[in-house]
């Protein structure tokens, strides 16, 4: 049969197998907590200021696009009614066939 004292774990090395465990799961959760914060803030803060530099960009154009519009309706309106009038006038219906 096998010796039992054998068998039994040596309690140093246990003891330091613990530690040592202890220690590198703290120093994972460490590095996480440090490093992938502030990774964190810096890709949330990139996309806030590109998101804000669209929205800017947006707004100009928008507000251009808006001015350009009015613009050409102010500019058209006259012409615009004095075609409408012509095509009125010059309006005449065919005449019905009556069979």
């Amino acid at each position: 049969m096998s010796d039992p004292k054998l068998q039994r774990a040596d309690g140093c090395s246990v003891f330091f197998s613990l530690i040592i465990g202890i220690i590198l799961v703290s120093a994972y959760f460490l590095f996480q907590m440090f490093f992938d914060e502030k990774n964190e803030n810096v890709s949330k803060k990139m996309i806030s200021d590109q998101r804000s530099v669209k929205i800017m960009e947006f707004k100009n154009d928008s507000t251009t696009l808006e001015s350009k519009i009015i613009e050409y309706h102010n500019e058209k309106n006259s012409s615009l009614e004095s075609a409408m009038k012509k095509t009125t006038d010059s309006y005449r219906p065919k005449p019905n066939k009556a069979q």
